[in-house]
């Protein structure tokens, strides 16, 4: 397996750890939109179990800002250990707001807008999405009232014409979890927030661990 195939994959599994009910994944679109003003930056390392020769490790930093009530625009930088640094810019619009489990919300975008070289593919690459709260809970979530949330959607190009989605949970005000499925690849993350401006995450993805801090931001 090539370096740079390496590397695509370890980054969208990486960007797996992005928190429940927060921002979007590196490649995955979530439909967790941020709200007007406000922003989300997030650190995410993963030391890999690779061979002689592969990365050992790739940093990654994202930016998540929601420019109005309808449109978010992200940047994404992935660090590669013994390869190079890659950047990409990604767009979401949301066409028909969210109203419960039966009016989901209809959001249409692409990642990599400018076709930046991104590995494994580097084209402009469109998609569709649906999510909504599956349950809502009757006051702060608890394990024996959680907040369910899902989102499915359909991509092109790094999406590989395929569906993809999953299913976040929050079992409390701080502690939640996800399972995704991506290029049918699953994932899966457990996420602790401290504090309203700070996230811990924590997750497995092809049975390699990886950890992320996220911080939030308004204006």
């Amino acid at each position: 397996m090539s370096k740079l195939m390496v590397a695509l994959a370890l980054i969208v599994a990486v960007g797996l750890a992005v928190p429940a009910f927060a921002g979007d994944i590196v490649d995955m679109p979530t439909g967790n939109m941020v709200a007007p003003k406000h922003a989300e930056i997030n650190y995410i390392f993963w030391d890999l179990d690779t061979p002689p020769g592969a990365p050992d490790f790739i940093n990654i930093y994202e930016g998540f800002v929601g420019v109005t009530d309808w449109l978010e625009l992200d940047a994404i930088v992935a660090d590669v250990d013994k390869d190079q640094t890659y950047c990409k810019f990604n767009a979401y619009a949301s066409l028909i707001k969210e109203a419960g489990p039966r009016k989901p919300s209809l959001i249409v975008g692409a990642t990599n807008l400018t076709s930046s070289a991104w590995p494994g593919n580097s084209n402009f690459s469109p998609f569709i999405l649906s999510a909504c709260n599956l349950l809502v809970p009757a006051g702060p979530p608890k394990l024996t009232d959680p907040l369910v949330r899902a989102h499915l959607a359909y991509g092109w190009e790094a999406h590989q014409e395929r569906f993809f989605g999953g299913i976040q949970v929050l079992v409390s005000p701080q502690l939640g979890g996800a399972v995704f499925s991506y290029q049918n690849a699953p994932a899966y993350v457990l996420v602790y927030r401290p504090c309203k401006r700070w996230e811990l995450r924590g997750g497995w993805k092809d049975a390699q661990p990886f950890g992320s801090l996220g911080a939030f931001l308004d204006w």
